[in-house]
């Protein structure tokens, strides 16, 4: 029985996709560029796989600098946006330091293969671990044992092994995190954009 929801029909049992290309850019950045991008990356989206249901962004950095990323919206159960929300908010709250992300772009870029392929799973797992739980940030009035517990959460939760194991390569992964990066910064207050 087809149920008609906000202007679409649509069947119960059918699976629908949405694939979507988003660009970021700095204001100054001539609008046939912007639009331009954004066509590119939905049709990266499109390009994902034969299933479609996915979502591009790039970041058209002032500098001349672009950041791009194509994941699928679901990571099993859970949508990858939600990953970007939590580090965004993490990051400004002060609860968590961007270092991580610098960190991982240094040394995973150092242990990828040809081709930006990962060479050793487990030991990228572990690292990945390791860099998000050394970059929380204790609040004042937290005490020791709370602040132990809230890192392991936080590194749980961020399940960044899983989303690079569903990225297409390491550098589409980093991308990802330096996108959320970029977001956090510009809205804790609009850091200066490199």
């Amino acid at each position: 029985m087809p149920l008609k929801k906000e202007g679409f029909f649509q069947n119960e049992s059918s699976n629908m996709t949405f694939s979507a290309g988003v660009v970021i850019a700095h204001i100054k950045t001539p609008l046939s560029e912007v639009l331009h991008w954004a066509r590119k990356m939905e049709h990266e989206a499109k390009e994902m796989d034969d299933n479609k249901d996915a979502f591009a962004i790039a970041v058209l950095k002032h500098s001349g600098e672009i950041e791009k990323t194509v994941f699928k919206w679901r990571l099993d159960d859970r949508y990858i946006t939600e990953t970007v929300s939590q580090i965004v908010s993490e990051i400004n709250k002060d609860r968590l330091s961007n270092t991580f992300i610098k960190r991982l772009n240094q040394e995973m870029l150092r242990l990828m293969g040809k081709g930006s392929q990962f060479a050793e799973n487990q030991m990228i797992e572990t690292e990945m671990k390791r860099l998000s739980i050394r970059s929380c940030i204790k609040a004042k009035d937290e005490s020791k044992e709370d602040f132990e517990k809230r890192k392991e959460r936080i590194a749980e939760e961020l399940r960044l092994s899983e989303i690079l194991m569903k990225s297409k390569s390491m550098n589409n992964f980093l991308s990802f995190l330096n996108i959320a990066d970029f977001i956090a910064r510009q809205v804790k207050g609009g850091a200066n954009e490199n």
